[in-house]
């Protein structure tokens, strides 16, 4: 699937690509009456639009393999907050943050973690479009139904956005399922989220209420620097 996915992205990306380079040369136009620019400026953004769906659906398919080591959740949340506060300004959703001190380190990948917490960040302020509040907080919690024994960390994200039907719930994690109005999603965010969770041997889980917002708990297992820890390092950097 991965390679056909590859080719058909290209196949799309090069016309599109194409396409977007011409609609650009003929906006520089100084002839073009005012309602034709903007009928042009609509397709140049519908263009945008499908660009990044295919940028999605690669990314989804061609994800590469965790490169997993000793990390710190709070340092990763802490870096993706300070680069999100822009975000959580122009959309007038006040942020609060409650990391527990003191985690033990999970075995992860940092860049994949950023994508999977910052899909639910992106999610959580489009469900606040008027304002609103998100809630991030850490701590260490108990190993989740028919998991392993040990040490597990817990990062749960609460906003006070629109919530998500029952009907919906059901399906919210398989690709391609939107909530969104057309144009506005791709629905993979949240299949690349479920993706990178069990990437890490991790569990991902949601509560929501309609009308007064949703929370995603994610688990994932300590780092106990024991022989199967050490063996996964090892299998993701191409080791033996």
């Amino acid at each position: 699937m991965g390679q056909a996915t590859t080719e058909m992205g290209h196949q799309i990306g090069t016309p599109l690509n194409s396409i977007s380079g011409y609609i650009q040369l003929i906006l520089q136009d100084g002839n073009l009456q005012p309602k034709d620019q903007g009928r042009l400026k609509i397709i140049e953004s519908q263009l945008d639009r499908l660009d990044d769906s295919v940028k999605n659906l690669l990314s989804f398919t061609q994800q590469p393999k965790p490169q997993l080591k000793s990390l710190d959740v709070n340092e990763v949340l802490e870096e993706l907050i300070h680069l999100s506060e822009p975000w959580f300004l122009a959309r007038n959703v006040k942020l609060a943050a409650h990391l527990s001190p003191n985690l033990p380190p999970v075995l992860g990948d940092s860049t994949h973690l950023q994508t999977l917490f910052l899909n639910l960040i992106t999610n959580a302020l489009d469900a606040m479009p008027k304002g609103g509040v998100l809630t991030i907080k850490t701590r260490q919690g108990l190993p989740p139904p028919s998991s392993k024994e040990g040490r597990w960390l817990e990062i749960k994200m609460t906003d006070t956005g629109i919530g998500i039907t029952e009907e919906s719930k059901k399906r919210i994690f398989k690709p391609f399922f939107t909530t969104k109005k057309m144009g506005e999603g791709t629905g993979l965010g949240l299949a690349i989220c479920e993706k990178i969770i069990k990437e890490h041997s991790g569990r991902i889980n949601m509560e929501s209420e309609v009308g007064k917002g949703s929370t995603f708990f994610i688990s994932l297992p300590a780092f106990e620097r024991n022989e199967t820890d050490e063996q996964n390092i090892r299998s993701s950097l191409g080791g033996r």
